[in-house]
């Protein structure tokens, strides 16, 4: 009998074989691009952009009745890397998937895994991996490399931030400040003013919920968040540290 937490399989319709629904295994419904992106196949990383280089590369999987593309072990290295990073790698699991990735091909091709950090701009977050790996899970790796991520200070202070949280006594797994994580996690001073700029003026919920606009006006949140994020973290903690200064100032005025 499965245990009470285990996931069930989802319920095929009445007089429907399991693994038979329509469209499920049918060739035709995912090709191959999209059968490697996110949500497509349980357990495929995330990807935004495919190329045919790296198709051309890909593995076959059987899944079903079918056979689907499976990424190369250097791009699947720097992806679960890429990953765990933007998620601040508050998942011990992410970090198990790095060492087995490595531990699994011990003929990677380790400039070839370098080279395609340094087009996606991500070595400092395949450098983090690796070190959390090395780290907590003894992963050995060439020396050359080794030496090259221990010279990154970020890349030091990034892990151990991590390491410090990941193993939290308290049952609360907590991470560090998500966008002081990710600023610091990116390789050039380009992508961090890319992200700062996305985070101030791009638009969330909060503004939508505040100030509902027409469509016609929905170029107007890139105004209104960035008014929203002075007042909140600006105004209002000023405002009330003021108010405090000037309640105490006035009992003590008062006791005289």
């Amino acid at each position: 009998a499965p245990l009470p937490f285990q996931r069930q399989p989802p319920v095929p319709p009445p007089g429907v074989e399991r693994g038979r629904e329509p469209g499920l295994n049918d060739p035709s419904r995912l090709s191959d691009a999209e059968s490697l992106r996110p949500g497509a196949v349980a357990g495929t990383a995330l990807l935004t952009t495919l190329d045919d280089r790296v198709l051309s590369h890909c593995g076959r999987l059987p899944v079903g009745h079918r056979t689907v593309p499976i990424l190369p072990p250097e791009e699947h290295l720097l992806i679960v890397c890429m990953h765990g990073t933007k998620h601040c790698w508050c998942r011990f699991g992410w970090v198990i998937d790095v060492a087995g990735i490595v531990r699994r091909h011990p003929n990677l091709n380790w400039p070839h895994l370098l080279a395609l950090a340094c087009d996606a701009h991500s070595k400092r977050a395949l450098f983090l991996g690796l070190r959390l790996a090395g780290n907590l899970l003894s992963l050995e790796l060439p020396e050359d490399l080794f030496k090259t991520i221990r010279a990154d200070t970020a890349v030091q202070t990034l892990a151990s931030a991590v390491e410090i949280r990941l193993f939290q006594e308290d049952g609360i797994r907590q991470v560090p400040s998500f966008h002081w994580f990710n600023l610091r996690a990116r390789d050039r001073w380009k992508d961090k003013l890319f992200y700062f700029a996305h985070l101030i003026f791009a638009s969330h919920d909060h503004e939508k919920t505040l100030l509902p606009l027409p469509a016609l006006l929905s170029w107007a949140y890139w105004l209104v968040r960035p008014v929203r994020l002075f007042c909140l973290y600006l105004i209002f903690p000023a405002s009330s540290l003021l108010y405090r200064k000037l309640r105490i100032l006035h009992l003590h005025l008062v006791s005289r």
